[in-house]
């Protein structure tokens, strides 16, 4: 593995530009060039190194609005204007929040019962006035989980 560096973009440190790894693995369903392929950039803050496992990141469930669960479960989040009222009045719970230290809803809900809890949330939501998408729901992707891991609890 080899690393090349370039000044930051943020900092006036080195911070690594590119990594390159010897997969030892045939490039010929990509490319029928002998060179290196380029995979895409991976984005790395200079307060750590990410290192992916290539096989391990086929199965990746990420981070986009179509995203798939990983395990068919999903958290419930109910935040802005309104929403100790409708915490109190649905009976949600406080749960963890990396960006706020106060947040309700539910975790790990079959998503159904969430986009179902969820849309019944944000009727009432509108019926009193309220922000439209008080209650939104995050699927169990791996992304997901990973921000979950790192809230405050």
């Amino acid at each position: 593995m080899t690393a090349r560096t370039r000044p930051g973009t943020y900092e006036a440190i080195d911070t690594i530009a590119t990594i390159e790894i010897d997969l030892n693995l045939p490039w010929s369903a990509v490319s029928a060039k002998k060179e290196p392929v380029v995979l895409g950039d991976l984005p790395v803050d200079p307060c750590g190194m990410v290192i992916g496992d290539a096989v391990a990141l086929d199965s990746w469930v990420g981070f986009l609005p179509a995203a798939r669960t990983v395990h068919g479960l999903a958290d419930l989040r109910i935040w802005g204007r309104g929403d100790e009222e409708a915490s109190t009045h649905f009976g949600a719970q406080p749960i963890p929040a990396f960006h706020t230290n106060r947040l309700h809803g539910w975790l790990d809900l079959p998503v159904e019962v969430a986009h179902e809890r969820a849309a019944a949330i944000n009727r009432w939501a509108v019926a009193r006035g309220h922000f439209a998408h008080m209650a939104s729901v995050d699927l169990h992707s791996h992304q997901h989980l990973g921000w979950r891991a790192g809230s405050t609890r």
